[in-house]
């Protein structure tokens, strides 16, 4: 007869799942030297099997995505803008998220032709020198018939600026995006979600991506740029090698990108509450950017 012999130190096996911490009693406990038998042994992995499979996932309460302002007005969108210095180069990279409405008729140019939708969520891009010159902005517009959800079609466009007109460049194509999550949804533990790119002229396919995400709680509020959160999420893309912190009900407060920039929150705006400031970047009252976006 083959023995094992297993050190453990405890009864109680401590797992972290989802938001809550749970124990495992096991029915044999080993010390050094002692033989098991590999019934006992396999009594010790069914207990741990039952315990896992009786778990159910644990879903994050409230929302960590900006809501959509009730206006589209410049003064009402919500936004946040956050900032990462270039040591480098001297240069300032903004990155901003602005949803809103659609109350104010906002357009999105399909293939030419003005599209209207309901829910607006831009992203955009600036970059200034350290003396104050613009050099690089560009926007990504989503427009979609409802909020956040696990399986939007959307509209995109991506729009570059011309640093010194502000005017935009036009834009060749627009395509249109099937997005889905699974397991279960927007704020499972592990999420699996693809995009399905189409044309929007003829619905003809282009491209599919996927993604896993891995959601997790941070243990301890967090201060950034003298903003205090209390109540954060910790989302890694493990395909595209991304990285977020997301405040609840304000959405990406740390953001990781695969280059390894990391933007940090230096202001936010949501439904009329602010935090932070914007001085000294191009959005501020009087800025070169003030009115393009919105206006604090």
């Amino acid at each position: 007869m083959k023995y094992l012999t297993i050190l453990l130190t405890t009864i109680c096996i401590i797992f972290s799942y989802g938001q809550s911490t749970w124990a495992v009693d096991l029915p044999h406990v080993f010390t050094n030297g002692e033989p098991a038998s590999a019934m006992q042994v396999n009594e010790n992995f069914n207990a741990l099997k039952t315990a896992f499979e009786s778990q159910e996932p644990i879903a994050f309460t409230g929302s960590y995505y900006p809501p959509f302002s009730s206006s589209g007005a410049l003064s009402d969108r919500n936004v946040t803008v956050l900032r990462h210095y270039d040591e480098f180069y001297s240069v300032n990279h903004y990155y901003l998220w602005i949803t809103f409405f659609n109350s104010e008729g906002f357009i999105i140019y399909s293939n030419g032709t003005p599209t209207l939708h309901n829910y607006i969520m831009m992203i955009a891009s600036v970059d200034v020198e350290s003396n104050g010159t613009l050099t690089y902005i560009s926007t990504y517009i989503e427009g979609s018939t409802e909020e956040y959800g696990s399986n939007n079609i959307v509209e995109e466009a991506i729009y570059e600026y011309d640093d010194t007109t502000l005017v935009k460049k036009v834009q060749d194509d627009t395509l249109k995006v099937e997005y889905k999550c699974f397991n279960p949804g927007m704020q499972s533990v592990l999420q699996h979600c693809y995009w399905i790119y189409t044309r929007s002229a003829d619905d003809s396919f282009v491209s599919i991506s996927d993604n896993t995400r891995i959601n997790s709680l941070l243990d301890e509020p967090i201060t950034i740029n003298g903003i205090t959160f209390t109540d954060v999420r910790v989302e890694s893309r493990l395909q595209q090698d991304r990285f977020f912190l997301l405040g609840k009900n304000v959405g990406r407060i740390v953001y990781k990108n695969s280059s390894g920039r990391t933007y940090k929150i230096i202001y936010y705006r949501i439904n009329g509450t602010t935090e932070g400031g914007l001085s000294g970047t191009p959005f501020e009252s009087g800025g070169a950017l003030e009115g393009l976006f919105f206006t604090p």
